[in-house]
């Protein structure tokens, strides 16, 4: 299944800092653009404090001459957490498992490679390569 994107704050608004900064806008040019009342929620999105509104991202998009999706930033923590529980799987893992993964699975100087039940490719060191 596919998962939802996430977004990082703090990504998107030094992404937003940065698009502006790279195109010589100052923040009251982008507050004016906007027509917003004050420039407290410029700094709230450069600083991570919030996302900007549908109107007001689309509205960036067009002032930086981009797609919306180049100024929102994804959050791929949640690939870390996925590996960290692989892991925690491996660990496990009895030692009589262990001895088969290790007899079933790659060595390489690039890493090793064990499997689980499933007979799923996990790594301890190293890349990971899809056990063919």
């Amino acid at each position: 299944m596919i998962k939802r994107p996430e977004y990082s704050l703090l990504k998107t608004g030094e992404q937003i800092r940065k698009l502006r900064k790279e195109r010589k806008i100052s923040v009251e040019h982008m507050r004016n653009y906007l027509q917003l009342g004050s420039a407290q929620a410029i700094y709230k999105w450069e600083n991570g404090k919030c996302f900007p509104q549908a109107d007001n991202l689309m509205a960036l998009a067009k002032l930086f001459n981009i797609s919306p999706t180049q100024i929102m930033v994804e959050d791929k923590s949640y690939i870390y957490q996925e590996i960290i529980d692989k892991i925690l799987l491996f660990k496990k893992l009895d030692r009589e498992c262990e001895k088969k993964a290790i007899r079933n699975c790659d060595k390489s100087q690039n890493g090793v490679y064990y499997t689980d039940n499933d007979n799923n490719c996990l790594f301890l060191a190293g890349k990971y390569r899809k056990r063919s």
